[in-house]
């Protein structure tokens, strides 16, 4: 049996009831660390605990807690590090390349809430539909927009509004059901979808440069990678419609702030709803940010032209634990078909599979 090292922060949370029963489901043999080192202490020394730990790890599970160069060195048997979240988290993929390890992370965790907070924004785009009951009225605060209530303009200039959705994975789709219900036209981007997606939901397909021109608002719901990291930089904001909205409920890195910024200036798009600095580890501003970007884009919330999106659900237990089971899904179909889903880092010359 092999062993299975989860590293939690201390804002992460590891309920050994979901770890255990993931990991025996896998075949593997869990040790848990708690109070790793947050994300940005990557260059502090771990304890002789966690140095024990990784020699004997074949793999490793982090959550909310950092795995740096001088860690991954102490792991000669680790084969594959998954992230139980969405992108890179803390671990150092230069670090795990050079050591020949894989590197996965669970993107489609969380798609219930992900995909519900992106309706509530836009029902509140276009002013709600019908009465909501206070349970809906509840899950529906963070994503409210705050705005005078009057839809943008270009709303009225269409019978039916495009919806147009960059990425139509798990989140894009349940966006898609639910808009088409609401009535509107429905255009997505995604030649990674499997055969017959796009015909099976009335979805027109586009390319990304199209779908920006054609949308009237634009939900960017796409995983993070070095190819798609500010994807949606000067150049493709150029191509929205004036007036238009953008919606990126995902990481804040897939947008480039200032060419955000310079856009709504210039009024395409009219508006957007946008993570800022925020992943499931660091929910506030990002301390690097340039102090004239910050200042700028306060103003911005000021008058209402950037709604920040809170994405504090993912620190709740339902979420971690989504985490959780799909990175140890990922570690244990690894070890029992050499398969892994959603790569970060697959390396020129990767450790070789140990034997039980």
């Amino acid at each position: 049996m092999r062993d299975l090292l989860f590293i939690t922060g201390p804002h992460g949370s590891a309920p050994p009831d979901v770890l255990n029963r993931e990991a025996e489901a896998a075949g593997l043999r869990p040790v848990l660390y708690s109070n790793g080192r947050a994300s940005e202490e990557c260059s502090i020394p771990c304890d002789p605990e966690l140095e024990r730990a990784l020699a004997k790890a074949d793999t490793i599970i982090v959550q909310g807690a950092s795995l740096g160069a001088d860690r991954i060195a102490l792991a000669p048997r680790c084969e594959i590090i998954a992230h139980a979240g969405a992108g890179p988290g803390g671990i150092d993929l230069e670090a795990a390349r050079r050591a020949g390890i894989r590197v996965t992370s669970v993107p489609d965790y969380a798609t219930a809430q992900y995909t519900s907070l992106v309706l509530e924004l836009l029902d509140s785009i276009k002013g709600p539909a019908k009465a909501k009951s206070a349970a809906e009225m509840s899950s529906a605060a963070s994503a409210q927009w705050e705005n005078s209530g009057a839809p943008p303009a270009f709303m009225a200039l269409r019978r039916k509004l495009r919806l147009g959705i960059l990425g139509l994975g798990d989140v894009g789709l349940g966006v898609a059901r639910a808009a088409r219900s609401r009535g509107w036209e429905l255009w997505a981007c995604d030649p990674f979808s499997p055969a017959g997606r796009f015909e099976d939901h009335g979805i027109r397909g586009a390319e990304a440069e199209q779908l920006a021109g054609v949308s009237d608002v634009l939900v960017v719901s796409i995983s993070l990678t070095d190819s798609t990291r500010t994807l949606v930089n000067e150049n493709y904001l150029d191509l929205m419609p004036a007036g238009s909205v953008l919606i990126n409920p995902g990481p804040s890195e897939l947008v480039d702030p200032e060419a955000l910024l310079n856009a709504l200036d210039a009024g395409r798009p009219g508006r957007a709803a946008v993570t800022i600095g925020a992943t499931s580890e660091d929910l506030g501003y990002d301390p690097r940010m340039d102090e004239d970007l910050r200042r700028r884009i306060d103003v911005m919330i000021a008058d209402k032209r950037i709604k920040e999106i809170s994405l504090d659900f993912l620190t709740q237990p339902e979420a971690l634990n989504q985490a959780i089971a799909g990175a140890v899904g990922r570690v244990g179909r690894y070890f029992s078909t050499g398969l892994v889903a959603h790569l970060l880092v697959d390396p020129a010359f990767p450790r070789e599979a140990s034997r039980v």
